[in-house]
C-alpha cells in the first residue's frame, strides 16, 4: 500500500508509516528504573525508534521496559536521552554491549539482568484513564498514543481513520458499554466492537 501510494506520488499517512516500522522493525529491549514509570512510559514512549514501553517492577524497583529499533536509536542515544529526562537512575541491560555502554556513562548504576519483569496493572496510565482505552490499538500505537496523550500533544496523528471515527462514536456515546481495549491482541479487540 506504502508502495502504491509513493508510485502515485501521494502522501503516506502516518498511521501507516508507523504500522509499517511496526510489522518490520529490528527489536532490541532494555530496562530503565525511574521515580515514577508512568512519567518513564510517557517520556521514553515518545522517541523515535521506541516501538513499545511496558511499566513494571524489577529488583523491587519501579521499572519500563523499552523496546526498540537500534537501527533507529542507537543504545548510547537512547541511555543518554533516558538520563536526562532523570528515567535512568538505574539500568538494567540486556546484553553485554548494552552493559558496556552503560557501565561507561553510569558506572555502577548499570547492572546486567535478564530477568523478566512484573508488569504493572495499569500499564498505559495515560489511556486507562480516558476515552482512549475502549479504542484497539497494536501495541506501538498504545505506546506512541499514551506518549502523546500524556504530553497534551496531537495524538491523533498515530491513529488510522477508522480508530478516529470510533473514537468519535466512543465519545457520543460515553455510557455504552465499550470493552476495554488496552493491553488486548488489536484483533481481538476489533472483534468485540459492536
Amino acid at each position: 500500500m506504502i508502495k502504491a501510494l509513493q508510485k502515485s506520488r501521494k502522501p503516506v499517512p502516518n498511521y501507516l508509516s508507523q504500522l509499517a516500522h511496526e510489522l518490520s522493525a529490528t527489536r532490541e529491549s532494555t530496562v530503565f528504573s525511574m521515580y515514577c514509570f508512568w512519567t518513564g512510559e510517557v517520556r521514553l514512549g515518545n522517541l523515535d525508534g521506541v516501538l513499545t514501553t511496558m511499566p513494571g517492577f524489577l529488583g523491587g524497583r519501579e521499572v519500563v521496559e523499552v523496546t526498540y529499533d537500534p537501527s533507529l536509536i542507537h543504545y548510547s542515544k537512547l541511555l543518554n536521552i533516558a538520563n536526562q529526562q532523570k528515567c535512568a537512575t538505574k539500568v538494567f541491560t540486556r546484553n553485554n554491549q548494552q552493559q558496556a555502554t552503560a557501565h561507561k556513562l553510569l558506572g555502577e548504576r548499570a547492572e546486567r539482568n535478564d530477568g523478566a519483569i512484573r508488569p504493572d496493572r495499569e500499564p498505559k496510565y495515560q489511556l486507562i484513564r480516558s476515552p482512549l482505552k475502549y479504542l484497539p490499538m497494536t501495541p506501538m500505537q498504545q505506546t506512541k498514543v499514551n506518549a502523546a496523550y500524556g504530553q497534551r500533544k496531537d495524538y491523533t496523528v498515530f491513529l488510522s481513520p477508522r480508530q478516529k471515527s470510533l473514537l468519535q462514536r466512543i465519545r457520543e456515546n460515553p455510557t455504552s458499554p465499550w470493552p476495554l481495549a488496552i493491553g488486548q491482541p488489536f484483533e481481538s479487540a476489533w472483534a468485540n466492537i459492536k
